[in-house]
């Protein structure tokens, strides 16, 4: 007797938009959509967002029953045009 082996494929999704600690509503369809696609494959969500609370860098990782979410939160520094310029540094 043999038994079938189903090999899941490898899916990574980068999302702009995705909920976080700061706001459980944004980007709440991708995270449905997650979901529904980690139920048939092995998902991880890679998502970038600005650290709303703290000035340094930080990496969340959490497992759920269908997918993993690693979450880097990056810091801003600075006001007005000083914290757009450091966004995107720190985004990069």
């Amino acid at each position: 007797m043999s038994e079938k082996i189903e090999k899941k494929i490898q899916v990574l999704f980068l999302s702009a938009w995705y909920p976080t600690k700061y706001d459980a509503m944004d980007g709440l369809f991708v995270r449905k959509h997650a979901e529904a696609v980690g139920k048939h494959t092995n998902l991880i969500v890679l998502y970038a967002h600005e650290n709303l609370t703290e000035k340094e860098f930080s990496i969340e990782t959490v497992s759920t029953d269908t997918h993993q979410e690693i979450q880097v939160l990056y810091p801003v520094y600075g006001k007005g045009i000083l914290a757009k310029i450091s966004k995107n540094i720190s985004f990069l």
